[in-house]
Parts: structure tokens; sequence; C-alpha cells
């Protein structure tokens, strides 16, 4: 089906078996791809900005900014989000999918775009502290703090050449 049109219920009795068939199967998989989207990115978002809340089992994650409260119950995989006190999506897979489209859709986009770089830069931190941990096994540091020469750069003379 390549574009689904706004239909009421009453358009529901024009439409064949077929068309009603694709229509559902069509919406299905928008659902479960908005679903997967949201998830990821509220997760995303408490992850760098929530706050934990230790429990018996698991944790609860929870993030407040403005209107916008994500809430994530890592032991259920769960999250809730609420737009002011609507309870506008629910990922809970035992409950009804739950979604209303809403103004909270570009909240969370712009604070999981915000959060993805601290991810990123996150990322390279520690990239750099490994590197940093594994150039110190090959090198005596302290001679570099202390403006000494490495140890190893030590110069040969091949063929006329100095090569370090």
């Amino acid at each position: 089906m390549t574009e689904v049109k706004r239909i009421g219920r009453n358009d529901f009795e024009r439409l064949s078996l077929e068309e009603l068939e694709s229509l559902v199967e069509y919406k299905r998989r928008e659902a479960l791809e908005r679903k997967k989207k949201i998830v990821d990115q509220a997760v995303t978002v408490l992850q760098v900005f929530g706050r934990e809340l230790s429990k018996r089992y698991g944790a609860y994650h929870e993030y407040v900014s403005g209107d916008l409260r994500l809430v994530w119950d890592d032991y259920g995989g769960t999250i809730d989000v609420y737009w002011g006190r609507r309870h506008v999506f629910c990922s809970h897979e035992t409950s009804s999918f739950r979604y209303n489209p809403g103004d909270w859709e570009a909240v969370l986009d712009d604070l999981h775009e915000r959060a993805a770089k601290v991810l990123k830069q996150r990322e390279i931190e520690e990239k750099k502290k490994q590197l940093f941990e594994e150039l110190e096994r090959f090198l005596d540091l302290r001679d570099l703090e202390e403006g000494g020469a490495v140890p190893h750069q030590e110069t040969v003379q091949e063929k006329g050449k100095e090569v370090l």
C-alpha cells in the first residue's frame, strides 16, 4: 500500500476485505516501528539524563523536563511517557500498546539528539582513556612529564640516515 488516507469509521464499510487487511497490516508495522524508535530514544535519554532509583529488582529510571516525564523500569523492560498529566506512551507488551502522538515527540527527539551527543563524547573519552593506558605500558610517561626523552626513541645510524 503506497498511500494511506485518513478514513473514518463510516468508510470501513466501503473497503474490501483485502483493503482492510492491508490497512491493518500497514498500521501494525507503522506502530511497531514507532514503538521501537520511541523506546530507543527514551532509553538513551534516561541513561544520560535520568536519575536511577533502586528497587528490589532492577532499577527504576526517571527523567522529567517540563511537561515531559519518562519512566523506565529496566527489570520489566517497560517505558512510559507522560505529557503533563496524560499517559501518552506505554511499551508494556501485555497491555494494549498506548501511543498518543503530540508535541512530546518533538521534545523527545530534541532530548535524544542531545543525549546521543553526550554518549558520543563519553565514547571518545573512554577510547582515549584506553589508548592512554595502553600507551603507559609502552612508555615511561614520567620522562615525558619531566621533559625527558622517550626511552625507545633513540636514534640509530642506518646507511647514513637517522631513523627514530
